[in-house]
């Protein structure tokens, strides 16, 4: 099985052909992507360059790799998502696995990811507040889980990680109406919430309601 460096190696050539500002260099032996990524508006007008570096992660391409924006632009706070070695906060953990949880591209992670963060960065610069971000820190872990479970009711969400592990049998067909009275079928709604939560993994939920003190 190839490491996650030979798979990000692998992959830079390819995303310099879709990405033309983006070079190719090498620090201490690692090669990563340096350059500019454009963010643009809805008419395709180029509204923010910024200057970028993108180096392999260690469990890519299982977890996103690491992206740190060196122009500037952002501020070096952790309210920006951004630490003071220039490292972004792109998404919060339990997301980035349900994300990862095939394996993503290079290629993909710039197109889904990266352009995305950096044209809300340029909202929150322009309009004072983010259009769509998750909080940082444990507002933001919070936030996630609500999404993940559809439901903000913690009261639930033991009982759920429980179905997720097959403590708890949910006696329902695929097709039947969910349990949860949202109207959707059982296979658009809770089935999928019980997948993403074996995709984070009994250790990371563990750690996660920890964090949360939830219990």
């Amino acid at each position: 099985m190839q490491s996650s460096y030979a798979l990000f190696e692998e992959q830079l050539t390819i995303v310099c052909n879709q990405y033309r500002q983006l070079k190719i260099k090498e620090r201490n032996g690692k090669k990563y992507l340096w350059g500019t990524i454009d963010v643009h508006d809805v008419d395709g007008n180029l509204i923010q360059p910024f200057f970028i570096e993108i180096h392999c992660g260690d469990k890519f391409p299982y977890g996103f790799p690491q992206l740190y924006e060196i122009g500037s632009y952002i501020p070096r706070s952790i309210d920006w998502h951004k630490y003071p070695d220039d490292l972004c906060c792109v998404t919060v953990a339990p997301i980035e696995i349900i994300i990862c949880k095939n394996g993503i591209t290079l290629c993909s992670f710039i197109e889904n990811h990266v352009i995305p963060y950096l044209a809300n960065q340029y909202y929150r610069k322009e309009f004072g507040a983010y259009k769509a971000e998750y909080a940082h820190g444990l507002e933001g872990l919070f936030q996630a889980y609500c999404d993940i479970m559809k439901t903000s009711d913690t009261s639930l969400w033991k009982r759920y990680i429980l179905c997720a592990f097959g403590a708890y049998k949910v006696n329902l067909s695929r097709n039947a109406n969910c349990f949860c009275g949202s109207g959707k079928k059982y296979k658009h709604c809770h089935m999928i919430v019980f997948q993403d939560l074996k995709s984070i993994g009994k250790e990371n939920l563990l750690n996660h309601m920890q964090i949360l003190n939830i219990k």
